[in-house]
């Protein structure tokens, strides 16, 4: 049976539960991987939520206290509008092409502002599109 939050979407029920039960963390990879995610933009881009290919749609960065630069993304609007009350834009898309689509080294962050977010540093993003389509070859690590 799935457990979910009022106002929890599938993939904010499997980061839940895969923070203490170790057994679904590879479940949680390959499902984030997958899944539409929310990704805050500097500017407005297409009609109808539809942006052209090839389009540079400026993927907001922050800066963490520590001066690293990270790129957050979120699991569902009210994800967003905890980390961004005053709103913004977004764009939705994968999340592996969030990441396909960055520069090697870049830091990603899930859900920021949430009691359940995680950081992807880049290595290990380099892991999971590698690991992308291939069964049990997530790590089983807690960030």
């Amino acid at each position: 049976m799935q457990h979910v939050h009022p106002k929890e979407n599938e993939l904010e029920s499997l980061l839940r539960r895969a923070a203490t039960e170790t057994n679904l963390r590879d479940a949680f990879y390959r499902q984030l991987l997958e899944s539409n995610i929310l990704v805050q933009v500097q500017t407005e881009h297409g009609k109808g939520g539809v942006v052209p290919a090839g389009v540079d749609i400026g993927v907001e960065t922050w800066v963490r206290q520590d001066g690293v630069s990270v790129i957050p993304f979120f699991s569902s609007p009210e994800a967003f509008f905890r980390a961004v009350p005053s709103g913004g834009n977004c764009v939705v898309m994968k999340t592996y092409e969030l990441f396909e689509s960055q520069a090697e080294g870049m830091s990603f962050y899930l859900n920021p502002g949430s009691g359940f977010g995680i950081e992807f540093p880049p290595d290990m993003v380099a892991f999971m599109l590698a690991a992308r389509g291939t069964p049990d070859r997530y790590p089983n690590r807690r960030n």
